[in-house]
């Protein structure tokens, strides 16, 4: 997933992946705290993350979160944690933001580099 920088807003780091939108609000003993912007009509595949835990609060917004192959649906107060390595993804039906607290941050925003990854599935067609 390619990580984009977008401009400041608020004396806040900004970032871009794929359609999503971040703000870090500050970041202090190796966590981190940002807010995330799904737009309407969202999908993020499942990505895990190898060296950081999440935990996501919904500020705004509805919609489904697959958390270990196990969906939820969300809305405004919806709390979940998610360990490194367990696969989630998103839904939103409706533009939804994301309180999350990191640990270490996903991102780097000095290098770019991102803790995310995908489980790649190979499909064999059989004649």
């Amino acid at each position: 997933m390619n990580i984009s920088m977008l401009p400041d807003a608020d004396g806040m780091k900004c970032y871009a992946a794929e359609d999503i939108r971040v703000q870090r609000v500050s970041e202090y003993d190796g966590q981190c705290e940002e807010h995330v912007f799904l737009p309407k009509g969202h999908y993020h595949r499942p990505v895990f993350h190898a060296m950081s835990d999440e935990e996501l609060y919904v500020i705004r917004g509805s919609g489904s979160f697959t958390c270990g192959g196990v969906s939820h649906c969300y809305s405004p107060g919806s709390t979940f944690h998610i360990p490194r390595g367990v696969q989630h993804g998103f839904s939103a039906h409706t533009e939804t933001v994301l309180f999350s607290l990191q640990k270490p941050p996903i991102v780097d925003l000095e290098t770019g580099d991102a803790d995310i990854h995908c489980h790649e599935t190979v499909l064999q067609v059989q004649e």
